[in-house]
């Protein structure tokens, strides 16, 4: 059992009624109306913008950090920068872990026909 601190007890005791309400308020509301997949598709793509702005977008880009874990055929972990670009039918993932580490990364592309992975590792002297 965990004990927490009298200031985060008091503040769950205060809120639970608030976030059992609300939580019974969308329940009734979601039930309330029935919504097909693909509605549920067109109004996500609406909330993105009009489908000409949707058409002009050609590239997009995320960056942040990351934790590369391996899970088999070894044990440890990796935190460097994490990059996803997708440009026309073009999709690059990279991982680039920090300096001073036998492993540096690893890159994923596709190009929308083939394939391509590299791994990298630093020489070990």
């Amino acid at each position: 059992m965990t004990i927490y601190p009298t200031n985060i007890r008091r503040v769950f005791h205060r809120f639970s009624p608030v976030l059992l309400l609300l939580t019974a308020v969308l329940t009734v509301h979601a039930a309330d109306e029935e919504i097909t997949p693909e509605e549920l598709i067109s109004r996500h793509l609406e909330s993105i913008g009009t489908p000409e702005a949707r058409q002009q977008i050609a590239t997009r880009r995320y960056i942040g950090d990351g934790t590369w874990r391996m899970l088999v055929g070894g044990v440890g972990q990796v935190v460097g920068q994490v990059s996803f670009v997708s440009s026309s039918n073009t999709s690059d993932f990279s991982f680039g872990g920090g300096g001073g580490q036998a492993f540096s990364g690893e890159q994923f592309s596709f190009d929308g026909k083939d394939a391509f992975v590299k791994r990298a590792f630093q020489e070990q002297y």
